[in-house]
């Protein structure tokens, strides 16, 4: 079993899921109670990476201000891995990623991270709904 594959074990026992495993798994996609996926990736090569793309559907005269208070919560993140909210140039989309380095993927730092990626994609989504 390829290292990365490894790697998550701890995760999808703690969320209770046994995803078929093969040595060329790279990314994993799992859905969310919110409805919402998110993407668990083996990126760059030897970490894991979190990430989720939100739409973002608002009216237009509602899209500045909109983007200010979500961006705004990079500002306040002060927990180590950051997790880090951006808005796509190309599309009306806010990504929410971030990674633990090679040396950092441990189960309780993996855990944590997932909860608090979770956590923050809920807390987004429900903000952009309500626009």
């Amino acid at each position: 079993m390829a290292s990365f594959n490894k790697s998550l074990i701890p995760l999808f026992q703690y969320i209770k899921i046994s995803p078929e495993q093969r040595d060329s798994d790279e990314a994993f996609e799992l859905a969310l109670r919110s409805g919402y996926f998110l993407h668990i990736m083996d990126y760059p090569k030897g970490s894991v990476t979190f990430s989720c793309i939100l739409p973002l559907q608002v009216e237009d005269e509602k899209l500045s201000a909109t983007l200010w208070e979500i961006l705004q919560l990079n500002l306040m993140n002060e927990q180590h891995p950051a997790i880090t909210l951006a808005a796509s140039a190309t599309s009306r989309e806010i990504v929410i990623w971030s990674r633990l380095y090679r040396e950092e993927v441990q189960p309780q730092s993996l855990i944590s991270l997932y909860e608090r990626v979770v956590h923050y994609i809920e807390i987004v989504g429900k903000h952009l709904s309500s626009r």
